[in-house]
This record gives C-alpha cells, structure tokens and sequence, in this order.
C-alpha cells in the first residue's frame, strides 16, 4: 500500500515528542544536581562532595614525662606538627563574591582545664587547654591555613590566635579561588595540668573539639589517639658520683670497632616510686 501523508505527519510528531521528554529529562536531572550539590553559590560555603561529617584522628605515638614534672610542664615537645587526613575523605569549600560575612568556628568538646599555667614560650594558654580523657593531661591544639589568617581567601581568627576554641572571620573579601576545607594541618601540645597515673595512658581518639562553617554548620571533629607514660619513680642525687669519673684517654688508643675503656661503677637513686596497678 503506498504510504500516505499521514505516515511522515506522524513520524514528525513522534519525534518532535521524544525530543522533548528528553530536554525535559535533562532539565530535571541538572537541576536535582545542582539541588544536591551547589558548586559554588557565590557567597557562602558548600559541599564538594556528598554531606558528611569530616574525621580527623591524629596519632602520636608514645610520649613520657618525669614523674616529678610540675603542672604546667609540656609533654614531650611544643607546637608538634602534622598534616592530618579526614577518614571520611570529604570535601567543603567557602567562596565569597565580596558581599558575605564567612565563619569558621572551633568549639570546644572537651572541658576547658580552668587552673592558672604559666606561659608556654612566652604564650598565655590559659583558656586554650583541653583536658583529655587521660587524667592530668591537657592538650592545646593550633590550628594553620586556611584557619589562621594572613592571606585573602582564609579565615582570619578573631583574636589574632588561630588556638582551640576561638572563632575566624572571612569579611567581605571578593575571592579569586574559594577557600578548600579538606584535610588539616595542626600544632598540638600537650600539658600536664594535675596527677597522671603511673604507667601506660591511652589517648582513646573521642572528640576534643569540633569544626562549624557557615550555611553548613558542623562539618567536622577532631581527636587524639596515643600513649603517655609517666615515669614511676622520682630521680634523687644525679648518680653516686656527678659527674661519672671515666678518666683521660688519648685518641690512639680507641683502635677500632669495639674498645671500650675501663668500667667505672655508679649507681642513680630512685625514690618515691609508685606501683602501676593497671599492669
């Protein structure tokens, strides 16, 4: 049968149809993406990935303190540094068309240890000490970029001290490249602010403190995993003589690889020492 005007008519038609449930497909599914996910909306912060809660777990190891340490002594070394990854593996950003007020706020969690400690290198950190889960230890954390100010596109703290719990400002600033929240690098020191049971003390990773951003709220927390041992006994007289007598040698006789010179006795008095009773 010959084909009939109505056939192309309608093929016309049809087309015309499907073309247009596509369009509007793809009209629907862009925007529920950008509903899902806003790239960059120009004045405020957003997620880069999924929505989540960023982890940030540091570990340091092991550290020991003298068991005769006064309170207020650091514990192992000031301002130790890492770059730590989020175990989340999430990602936020913050732009700023030069019309908005960004915040980046870091909450205390844990209590703030409220006794009077002397300056660490010359820094008050009175107020900026938490206490962990170990008893008698406190740890200070300070945070850097994009959190302690100095540049553009970061947040400015607004006490000039970038140290936990303080709030940070991006005011008004028209950025070129929006501020990335992604992993973090920190200082942390810690403090002894009472009594530390003797032994092996576990820091057991809870969270310290937490990270909020405008429009998102809180996005991220932070906590410490490790040892602390505290030494069980107190150091009296140096040793039995100080300093140890070893005498004058001359450098030719050292011939080699395993000379030793001649033993000379002493001994170091310990006191005061304490029984773990967790052993």
């Amino acid at each position: 049968m010959p084909p009939t005007f109505q056939e192309p008519l309608m093929k016309h038609v049809l087309n015309a149809l499907a073309l247009a449930v596509t369009a509007a497909s793809l009209v629907h599914g862009t925007t529920a993406m950008a509903e899902s996910y806003d790239s960059d909306p120009g004045d405020s912060c957003y997620w880069l990935s999924s929505p989540g809660m960023k982890e940030f777990r540091r570990d340091i190891g092991t550290i020991y303190i003298p068991r005769d340490a006064k309170i207020g002594s650091v514990i192992g070394k000031i301002d130790m540094e890492a770059y730590t990854p989020d175990l989340a593996r999430l990602s936020a950003a913050c732009a700023n068309d030069g019309t908005a007020l960004l915040e980046f706020r870091a909450t205390a969690t844990a209590p703030i240890h409220s006794g009077g400690l002397e300056p660490i290198n010359g820094e008050d950190i009175n107020g900026k000490v938490l206490k962990t889960n170990i008893s008698g230890v406190g740890i200070r954390v300070k945070l850097e970029h994009p959190y302690s100010g100095g540049c553009n596109n970061c947040f400015t703290p607004v006490d000039g001290n970038p140290v936990v719990p303080f709030l940070a400002l991006n005011e008004y600033n028209n950025l070129l490249v929006p501020i990335s929240i992604v992993g973090l690098r920190n200082f942390i020191t810690l403090v002894k602010i009472g009594p530390i049971p003797p032994g092996p003390n576990v820091l057991d990773g809870s969270e310290l403190w937490s990270g909020s951003l405008t429009a998102l709220g809180k996005v991220m927390r932070y906590g410490v995993t490790g040892t602390v041992i505290q030494a069980q006994c107190t150091v009296g007289a140096p040793s039995s003589a100080a300093p140890v007598q070893l005498g004058d040698w001359d450098r030719a006789e050292f011939t080699g690889p395993g000379f030793t010179t001649t033993k000379v006795p002493f001994h170091i008095a310990l006191s005061n020492c304490e029984t773990d009773t967790g052993a």
